[in-house]
């Protein structure tokens, strides 16, 4: 998407972009667009798989990376009709449809966490974790094992929307301000990012309650923010789990409802299964809930060290080295072979 993350990061290492229009999940509840919504899809694969040939025949790549979802979808047909081989990483628990669809002609199939889905009569399978940027994950001297429980009684509550869904939780957080202000025993202390268009929402909210709080919209280099973190409230994507697990800290995760295919629901009871998260649904949420699980899991020391101690458990270190490496390995094999 112009403008978006990705864009902003290749320009910054100098490197050459090219835009497909890609086919999406239609969200729109009135009939008649439901109805045209495959019509209108199928059109856009073909353009986008035609204009896939056409930056292919120009700059001919020896494999293609996917990560799936329906924006990969003509790009997967284009190396298929030109023998490109392509290789394919999973990031949820559970397989999105277009990795299901082309799974089977891929050259490999990478997952960030141990998948419910691995096959066994299917090679070049890996579980090798989520690549992250270097601003969002700690340094090799990291500890994990030094992730203590808060020797004072002043707690500092990370609260994450992500790219998704950001505005719901905010709101969520802001109910329940009240009643961590109003805490006996600790002092409770916010780093909040509330994403661009609910900033100034959230901040408002923060200064009308007198509530201790570092609020920001956006930020690029996390380290610091969850450095300084006890706890974290967020959504359950992808990479804000792999991020999460990474600095070994323990979570509140209260995913998006109707996310596709229900990822963000089965990546949270991925982590509440390996006892690294607590799990709340927002339907039946209210401010009072969250504050009290968040006070279950600091009346229990030994509980939030487990849970520190099996978040890190699903951290892969080195994601992006291992794939490239298996990548090269599989690379390797298959010219060896002709």
């Amino acid at each position: 998407m112009r403008g978006a993350l990705e864009a902003k990061v290749a320009d910054q290492y100098n490197i050459s972009l090219r835009y497909i229009a890609t086919p999406g999940p239609s969200s729109k509840k009135n009939v008649f667009v439901r109805l045209i919504h495959p019509l209108n899809q199928g059109i856009k694969v073909l353009c986008g798989c035609a204009k896939v040939l056409w930056c292919f025949s120009r700059f001919r790549p020896q494999f293609v990376f996917s990560s799936g979802s329906f924006v990969s979808i003509p790009v997967l047909l284009g190396c298929m009709i030109l023998g490109i081989p392509f290789f394919i990483h999973e990031q949820n628990v559970v397989l999105g449809r277009t990795n299901k669809v082309f799974r089977r002609f891929a050259k490999g199939m990478f997952f960030s966490w141990d998948h419910p889905e691995l096959e066994s009569d299917q090679n070049h399978q890996y579980v090798c974790g989520l690549p992250l940027r270097k601003l969002t994950q700690p340094s090799d001297r990291f500890d994990p094992t030094k992730r203590c429980f808060p020797k004072s009684k002043q707690v500092t509550l990370l609260v994450v929307g992500g790219s998704q869904g950001a505005r719901a939780l905010n709101s969520l957080v802001c109910d329940a301000l009240v009643y961590f202000q109003k805490d006996p025993e600790y002092d409770f202390r916010f780093i909040h990012v509330t994403g661009m268009p609910d900033y100034q929402r959230v901040k408002d909210f923060y200064d009308h309650a007198r509530c201790s709080g570092h609020i920001v919209d956006f930020c690029d280099d996390v380290r610091d923010l969850y450095q300084k973190s006890d706890l974290v409230i967020a959504r359950a994507g992808a990479s804000t789990l792999a991020e999460i697990n990474s600095w070994a800290l323990p979570s509140i995760l209260i995913p998006i409802k109707h996310s596709l295919g229900d990822h963000q629901m089965k990546n949270a009871l991925w982590q509440k299964k390996h006892k690294a998260a607590e799990v709340l649904e927002y339907d039946v949420l209210e401010g009072r809930v969250l504050y009290e699980t968040v006070r279950r899991i600091l009346d229990d020391p030994p509980l939030y060290q487990s849970m520190a101690r099996e978040s890190h458990k699903l951290c892969h270190k080195n994601a992006a080295r291992n794939i490239v490496k298996y990548i090269l390995e599989i690379m390797d094999q298959d010219a060896e072979q002709k």
